[in-house]
């Protein structure tokens, strides 16, 4: 029945395209109910009139309807957004605590620490940098 009015199949199309749709489908049939008041003298069907206004109100509940859920929609991406940039904030300080451990290992000419006895320092037993409590 659809396909007779030259439109796609209602039941697959996007909220924002079934309202367009039906727009331009009310729009039509308000041209046609005109053009047939013209070749009656200007008489024009109730019940035809009282049809497309209920369409009409119809459509406007849909476009409430379709705007609620763009806003869902934008908060839904919001929210997955912030959950990303907290993912990568967390990574990045977390590579940022793995290189101040490994630059901690090594003095200002890039060698591995030695200790007093001998042994290298190894980064996660290295303690504060002096430079960096320095200043």
């Amino acid at each position: 029945a659809a396909a007779g009015l030259g439109v796609p199949e209602w039941d697959r199309l996007e909220p924002v395209e079934l309202l367009a749709n039906a727009s331009g489908f009310v729009a039509r049939q308000l041209g046609r109910l005109i053009a047939n008041a013209d070749r009656r003298g200007g008489r024009i069907d109730k019940a035809q009139i009282e049809g497309l206004a209920a369409l009409a109100r119809m459509m406007d509940r849909w476009e409430a309807l379709a705007a609620a859920r763009a806003k869902q929609d934008r908060t839904k991406s919001d929210d997955e957004l912030a959950d990303i940039f907290a993912k990568i904030t967390d990574k990045i300080l977390e590579l940022a605590a793995s290189e101040a451990v490994r630059i901690r290992g090594r003095d200002r000419s890039g060698r591995a620490r030695r200790r007093r006895g001998g042994g290298v320092v190894r980064p996660d037993a290295a303690g504060p940098d002096p430079a960096v409590a320095a200043g």
